[in-house]
């Protein structure tokens, strides 16, 4: 039995959750907002007092987003260490895929608000790793028009919508939080191929944008000259 620790963190509700097998051995939710970013440390280290003894860990799941960037990278920060402590890989995965409705079907469709004027969709088929993608506002109206009418299920890990929508087209929509048992379920139902793909990928946040570097300003005493 695989004892496997799981790292969610893209939204303002982050997890922890440690199983053995089938069995889930810790779960907690907990804040995840710039004031709250160390109590990450607190659930983890709650997490491994439930360690079976004897036992260290096999696997580390990270959720690598989208979402909020610090957030995410602390997650993997931690994620990576304690993989190196435990000599266990330590392996990314989309967050979107520990939502409760990707879960429940193999076939949905995530959406949200990229900043900008701009949102994304991601089409989730068979539990495979979904790429978010970029849309302007008609083509992710129509998206979502067209998802409704197919009966495809919805879901958005945005806590607050950032436009007016009609009536129906926005009860359509769910809202969730993903939640780091849902990457090890998720997991659990990868074949050895699938985990083998994940595993050979970098563990690096999705960017739903390249990050935005500050250039040093004139007079900077890091571009005067020596």
């Amino acid at each position: 039995m695989d004892t496997i620790i799981s790292i969610e963190c893209s939204t303002s509700r982050a997890s922890i959750a440690l199983t053995s097998g089938s069995e889930c051995l810790f779960q907690q939710e907990f804040l995840n907002d710039r004031y709250h970013h160390a109590e990450i440390f607190d659930a983890l280290k709650k997490a491994l007092e439930c360690l079976p003894v004897g036992h260290g860990l096999d696997c580390v799941l990270i959720g690598l987003g989208p979402g909020s960037y610090s957030s995410i990278r602390i997650g993997i920060a931690t994620g990576q260490s304690l993989a190196i402590v435990h000599r266990c890989p330590a392996i990314g995965m989309s967050s979107l895929l520990a939502s409760e409705t990707a879960l429940e079907s193999a076939n949905t469709l995530a959406v949200g608000d990229a900043r900008r004027g701009s949102y994304f969709i991601s089409q989730i088929n068979q539990r495979t790793m979904p790429e978010p993608e970029l849309v302007d506002t008609d083509t992710f109206l129509q998206t979502l028009q067209a998802a409704k009418e197919s009966n495809q299920p919805i879901f958005s890990c945005d806590e607050k919508w950032p436009m007016p929508l009609e009536s129906e087209l926005a009860e359509s929509i769910t809202h969730e939080h993903p939640q780091a048992l849902g990457l090890i379920k998720q997991w659990q139902l990868l074949d050895e191929e699938q985990r083998s793909q994940l595993q050979a990928m970098p563990t690096s946040p999705i960017y739903l944008r390249p990050p935005f570097t500050s250039e040093a300003k004139k007079g900077h005493p890091l571009l005067r000259k020596k």
